[in-house]
């Protein structure tokens, strides 16, 4: 069984299409439909379940594991300033998710936001040590969130320990001027 989160977004679509297209269909999906036409990306997609980001602790519960998580979702707005809601969507889950993994040996490849580096003034390198993360300074709520999440993973995110293995995928989010 697999876990793509983030799955009617264009990167977790392409996953679940490209899981299809190597004969994969015992695949949850988790993510909101909500009212715009993500549905329309997973409607010619085979897998088992869609559940919603606030039943996944739920989910995961019931589960003794599986063979590999794609974490791909977050509420990547660069305006909101709903900080609970920031805070659990891309924080909290990441944080069940890595835990859940830890505990049963679930292999997990998850997004990382390039947003942390702020404004760029200390370059990008993708120093991902507890000494390189404190000296970035976020310029809006998206990007804090996200820098809380990497400090968690660098300091080894849960007594459990680091799922086995983990893939960090470093995602660079394009802006197109109107």
């Amino acid at each position: 069984m697999i876990i793509v989160t983030g799955a009617t977004g264009f990167i977790g679509s392409n996953i679940v299409a490209d899981l299809n297209a190597a004969g994969r269909s015992d695949i949850i999906l988790v993510d909101d439909l909500g009212t715009e036409s993500k549905w329309k990306n997973i409607a010619k997609r085979r897998f088992q379940d869609v559940v919603l980001p606030a039943e996944l602790d739920g989910l995961l519960s019931k589960l003794p594991g599986g063979d590999m998580v794609y974490h791909m979702g977050a509420n990547s707005s660069t305006t909101s300033f709903d900080a609970d809601k920031m805070l659990l969507s891309n924080f909290r889950t990441s944080k069940s998710l890595w835990e859940w993994c830890s505990a049963t040996q679930t292999p997990l490849i998850y997004a990382s936001s390039a947003a942390t580096y702020g404004d760029g003034a200390l370059g990008f390198a993708d120093d991902q040590s507890l000494a390189a993360l404190d000296a970035l300074r976020p310029l809006n709520l998206y990007e804090s969130i996200r820098l809380v999440e990497a400090c968690f993973r660098q300091v080894g995110g849960c007594a459990g320990g680091q799922p086995a293995p983990m893939v960090r995928a470093q995602v660079f989010q394009c802006v197109r001027a109107k």
